[in-house]
């Protein structure tokens, strides 16, 4: 198990504007730049943001040989299994987290009638998640290619792939409670602002085509991200 807690989660105003549909008659009365450069600087000065990940590779079974089974450990839907199975020697279970401080800094905007701006603020946040998960995964394909390995595309819980009663045994395999995280009723993950994945680790896996996590994503059609021409989420979140 690893554990990465150096990240570089600096956003720009015109990054957040990009990426997220912040329109409407609320908007045009408070102009969307000031808000989101002040809710920037927010994050920045409160230190609301402790961005951790967690994750461990294990070595998968194939036929008569000793391994992890995540297809008999009940992590896929019926039908369907880890992408590039065949090629895999290993699987990478991870798990990334911005800190349970920016939710309570979104709730408390709730408590305080201050709606708007905890609107904006938690889609900053899962905007982050977003990042967050792209840099972990990237770091992993850096770090496992120079044991000439490559790492396959996340598979997230939900995805339609992997079943989201998959949460509880990824986050063991993970190691999540060594970054805080755990699954508290109905299967919310602690703190909210939390992403999960795995994915594949061989000599013959390739790596993932830019856009190939969103054409796997269950929340495709209806992603803001991706309709204002968010491309390369290279690893999802569960991160409501």
């Amino acid at each position: 198990m690893a554990l990465i807690a150096d990240f570089d989660l600096e956003l720009s105003s015109e990054d957040v504007l990009g990426r997220l549909m912040l329109e409407g008659r609320a908007f045009r009365a408070r102009p969307a730049a000031v808000m989101v450069a002040g809710l920037l600087a927010r994050l920045r000065e409160e230190q609301l943001l402790r961005p951790q990940a967690s994750y461990r590779c294990v070595a998968l079974r194939h036929g008569s040989q000793a391994g992890f089974d995540p297809e008999a450990a009940g992590l896929f839907e019926p039908g369907r299994r880890l992408s590039q199975r065949s090629r895999a020697g290993f699987i990478v279970a991870a798990v990334w987290s911005l800190g349970p401080d920016v939710s309570r800094a979104i709730a408390d905007g709730f408590r305080q009638r201050r709606a708007l701006q905890a609107l904006v603020l938690d889609e900053i946040a899962s905007l982050l998640v977003f990042r967050l998960g792209e840099q972990l995964f990237a770091r992993l394909r850096q770090q496992l290619a120079v044991q000439g390995l490559g790492v396959g595309r996340p598979q997230r819980p939900g995805d339609g792939v992997v079943t989201l009663g998959a949460q509880a045994a990824l986050l063991q395999l993970a190691g999540a409670g060594e970054v805080g995280v755990t699954l508290a009723g109905g299967g919310v993950l602690s703190p909210l602002k939390t992403g999960t994945a795995l994915a594949a680790v061989g000599q013959r896996v390739r790596q993932p085509r830019q856009e190939a996590a969103c054409a796997a994503c269950a929340s495709r059609a209806g992603c803001r991200l991706r309709a204002r021409g968010r491309k390369g989420i290279a690893a999802g979140a569960s991160a409501h």
